[in-house]
């Protein structure tokens, strides 16, 4: 979405960028206990990657059968 049409959409003075959404190849389903850090580690990722591939992830509210990506590229 360019800025003219999300001006179009959100109204006059208002627009945004259009979010950018990762590629993922492979994911995981969380199973009671796991966390952001100990999938991340269980898959050799760093924290940030594991961040950028898994955008706007609330690590504090995760859930059993909640896929995660953990293979992938961040269009960041």
């Amino acid at each position: 979405m360019s800025v003219v049409e999300s001006r179009s959409v959100l109204g006059i003075g208002f627009s945004r960028a259009a979010a950018s959404t990762p590629d993922c190849d492979s994911v995981h389903g969380v199973v009671g206990g796991d966390t952001c850090s100990a999938i991340a580690q269980e898959f050799s990722l760093s924290t940030e990657d594991f961040n950028a591939i898994n955008p706007n992830l609330d690590c504090d509210n995760l859930f059993v059968g909640q896929w995660l990506c953990v293979a992938g590229t961040s269009n960041n």
